[in-house]
């Protein structure tokens, strides 16, 4: 299922499994993705339980 992400999303899980729970505002600062394409891509990943 990780392998048919887009690399944001990869991004965004891999972030997380290192640090543990992070907000938007951190995952926009390690990212510098914009802000609403991150919270989309936070959305998926939680709807996928992810």
């Amino acid at each position: 299922m990780l392998g048919t992400l887009p690399e944001l999303s990869l991004q965004i899980v891999d972030a997380i499994k290192e640090r543990g729970r992070m907000t938007i505002g951190e995952i926009v600062n390690l990212t510098g993705a914009n802000r609403n394409t991150v919270k989309k891509h936070v959305a998926t990943l939680v709807e996928i339980n992810i």
